[in-house]
């Protein structure tokens, strides 16, 4: 009985204490679990096989987040270089050295000159674009420049698309004795005062004392047409210096004065005129009086040419003509004239004789012989619509004539097929 009490005891004593140490066991793991919770995987248990998974689960989130720190870092990177690209654009006003600029910045800088580029692209595609688009400009760079350095040579012109002022138009060149173009070449028009190249031929060919002192009369004064003169009645000239003025500043009153004096007055003056003309074979060719105040001095622009060139054997003609201005000293005190050609006074063409002419009937006329390009060219332009229509006949020529040289072409091969009326 004793022992039967005594075994139930310590039954009950081991009941207790199985109790006891599952109480305390079950905190304590719990503890146990939290506190490996906090432990990085080096510290947890290797023998736990929870454990094992917990460092494993820890260890991938970990490196998701280094990853994806990374590819924040490497954006935010990006995005800073782009907008330091785009700042250092803007507040630069002298650009760097395009070996010490990034690519993008270099490309942005360059194709923003041809206003091509409005944003910076970063992708492959869009910087092969920009360069595309950068060799293209630089093409055209190199295209304009090679237009650039022959810019000298003048562009061809077709003389045929050329409107004309004048209605007769001649161009004959003098060396290759050949008429390069002609327009009413044969059309019987007023010359108005080129008569007074005529004029002087006569009084050289007269050969009269060039020294003798001529004083201009009320004879001289025009009551045809009441033209104006700087001569006033009364003054005493050479008649040297009277036929410069007569060429030069196409002075009426001192061309008739001229031919007041000749060997016989004025009618055996313009007797010689038309000799003259039939004898160098001016066959269309007809003289009224020596100033070319009258519409009836009649010829065509084929026969002026005839005219230039026989005038041109004459330096004093030549002399005359192609002096841009003068003062003459007279009784009446100093008087200054110019010539009519603004051509002679702007003096950029080589011109060896000139002559103008106007009347209403005859229009705008103007004969000259010059130096185009090396080569000797008499210009007849007749019946021009106004001054500035003749002076730009004139020049319109001169060009043609210069873009046809430069072209390498002979006066055969580029004139042949203009020199027809």
């Amino acid at each position: 009985m004793v022992v039967l009490r005594a075994l139930c005891c310590l039954v009950f004593m081991l009941m207790v204490g199985s109790v006891s140490i599952a109480h305390t066991t079950v905190p304590l793991q719990q503890k146990y679990i939290k506190q490996s919770a906090k432990l990085t995987p080096s510290q947890r248990p290797i023998n736990d096989a929870s454990h094992k998974k917990t460092a494993t689960q820890l260890n991938t989130t970990k490196n998701a987040k280094n990853i994806s720190h990374r590819g924040s870092k490497t954006l935010a990177t990006t995005q800073k270089t782009k907008v330091a690209a785009i700042s250092a654009n803007k507040k630069t006003s002298m650009p760097s050295p395009a070996s010490k600029r990034p690519l993008v910045a270099n490309l942005r800088h360059e194709a923003s000159k041809k206003g091509t580029v409005q944003k910076v692209n970063i992708s492959n595609k869009h910087v092969t674009q920009k360069v595309a688009v950068i060799s293209s400009s630089s093409s055209k760079k190199r295209q304009k420049t090679s237009r650039l350095s022959v810019s000298h040579k003048p562009s061809p012109i077709d003389i045929h698309q050329i409107h004309f002022s004048s209605r007769s138009v001649m161009v004959y060149d003098e060396s290759a004795n050949r008429v390069l173009y002609a327009r009413n070449a044969d059309e019987v028009v007023p010359i108005a005062s080129i008569t007074k190249l005529m004029t002087a031929t006569v009084i050289l060919d007269a050969k009269l004392p060039m020294h003798t002192p001529i004083t201009i009369t009320e004879e001289d004064v025009d009551t045809l047409r009441h033209s104006s003169s700087r001569l006033p009645v009364g003054a005493v000239l050479p008649r040297r210096e009277l036929l410069k003025l007569s060429l030069m500043s196409s002075e009426n009153r001192a061309t008739h004065a001229l031919a007041r004096t000749y060997p016989g007055g004025v009618r055996a003056c313009v007797e010689a005129m038309n000799h003259k003309a039939r004898a160098l074979g001016m066959s269309n060719t007809f003289f009224a009086d020596p100033t070319g105040l009258y519409s009836s001095n009649r010829s065509t622009a084929h026969d002026l040419m005839i005219l230039v060139k026989n005038s041109y054997q004459y330096d004093l003609i030549q002399e005359f003509t192609t002096t841009p201005e003068c003062k003459v000293a007279s009784n009446k005190g100093c008087i200054a004239f110019r010539n009519t050609n603004p051509l002679v006074r702007e003096g950029r063409w080589d011109i060896e004789l000139s002559k103008t002419g106007f009347i209403n009937e005859a229009g705008l006329c103007m004969v000259m012989k010059a130096n185009i390009a090396e080569r000797p060219v008499i210009i007849v332009l007749l019946d021009a619509d106004s001054k500035e229509g003749r002076l730009q006949d004139a020049n319109n020529i001169k060009r043609w004539i210069e873009a046809s040289i430069h072209q390498n072409l002979t006066a055969g091969s580029a004139f042949k097929s203009r020199g027809k009326s």
